[in-house]
């Protein structure tokens, strides 16, 4: 990384919430996946005032009084966080790939991204960043109480964007692979990286126009939590037990609740179970009322296909969402079929199909 008088490019991965959206709010957990696409600021000191950012247009169009209002509130919000904290005048780029606003994590791409930066400036801080670690991390590592502290300045820096965030979307803007993620009460949820599958597992991922925002989607779950509604205290126990299953599933290693063996004694492939527990979970999602039309009728389509089965990432309304498939071919296949049908019976897709090997 290039020092703070340089130009220098800090980035942050993108992200896939495969399952425990909604539930890990309620302290279930979570199990998540990075992106091969990531986003990164471009910070050229001196070159103009902290108080513009310059956006492209494919990832921001244009640049609204809103947009630059929570770029300033992104930097003043690391300087509550770090006493002494100094910005030097600079000009910040942002690029990359990461689509905005369709559930892949571009909020949390940038937060990752400027807490890098900071980072690389808390050395010029009154009290550095030793104030923030926690009480429990006596022998931690260097490099254990670096990645902490970075979360955490990204977790913090979130909160402008989501009011309360859970630490999952940075924590898997941060690491690469597979992650499982158990939330704890006032503090950044416990970790738990997960091997490699052992099959060749492909995943198809894309979004659809939202058609509700994360605001008020949350908060139609949170009410409904508060006033234990039983179809919703039900379906949110169910997304968590969902969640269970998926990473033990997944980890060979650590068999959670007592289940022995991990994926040796789940019979049948792995993406298919991958396949079906989505589909178990979309139908709970569906009863929370977080689908959308479009992407059932993609989804519907895909299984019509072959594919073992998907389901919507993140916080729901259209969106992003991921299929489940046996293989690089058939991932392949999948996507032409399903981009033709969208185009046919013209389904939008404000993100194109594309696919990744799960590992």
């Amino acid at each position: 990384m290039s020092s703070p008088g340089n130009t220098a490019t800090y980035s942050a991965h993108g992200k896939l919430l495969l399952f425990g959206e909604h539930a890990a709010v309620y302290g279930y957990p979570a199990l998540g996946t990075s992106l091969p696409i990531d986003l990164g600021i471009r910070v050229q000191p001196g070159a103009a005032s902290a108080r513009k950012l310059n956006m492209p247009d494919h990832l921001f169009p244009g640049l609204t009084a809103e947009e630059e209002d929570a770029a300033l509130k992104l930097l003043i919000q690391a300087r509550k966080l770090i006493p002494g904290l100094h910005f030097p005048p600079a000009t910040y780029i942002l690029k990359g790939s990461i689509p905005r606003s369709s559930g892949f994590g571009s909020s949390a791409a940038l937060c990752v991204a400027l807490a890098r930066y900071v980072f690389s400036l808390s050395d010029k801080a009154e009290q550095g960043l030793a104030h923030l670690l926690p009480k429990f991390q006596h022998g931690w590592s260097d490099a254990e109480q670096q990645q902490y502290l970075l979360w955490h300045i990204a977790n913090d820096l979130e909160k402008v964007f989501h009011g309360s965030p859970s630490g999952i979307d940075t924590g898997l803007a941060i690491r690469s692979g597979l992650t499982a993620f158990f939330p704890r009460s006032r503090r950044l949820p416990d970790v738990l990286p997960l091997p490699s599958p052992g099959e060749d597992i492909w995943l198809l991922y894309g979004a659809v126009p939202r058609v509700g925002n994360t605001k008020d989607l949350v908060g139609g779950i949170q009410k409904g939590m508060l006033e234990e509604r039983p179809k919703v205290v039900e379906a949110i126990g169910k997304l968590g037990d969902i969640a269970h299953r998926a990473i033990d599933l997944l980890n060979s290693e650590h068999p959670l609740n007592g289940e022995q063996g991990g994926r040796n004694e789940h019979p049948g492939s792995i993406s298919g179970l991958l396949g079906t527990l989505a589909d178990k979970a979309g139908e709970q999602l569906k009863i929370l009322q977080l689908n959308s039309p479009h992407m059932d009728r993609l989804l519907d389509k895909a299984r019509k296909f072959g594919a073992a089965g998907g389901k919507l990432s993140g916080a729901g309304g259209g969106g992003a969402f991921w299929i489940s498939t046996s293989g690089e071919d058939q991932a392949r296949d999948l996507r032409e079929q399903l981009t033709a049908f969208a185009m046919n019976r013209k389904i939008p897709l404000s993100e194109p199909l594309n696919l990744m090997k799960l590992h």
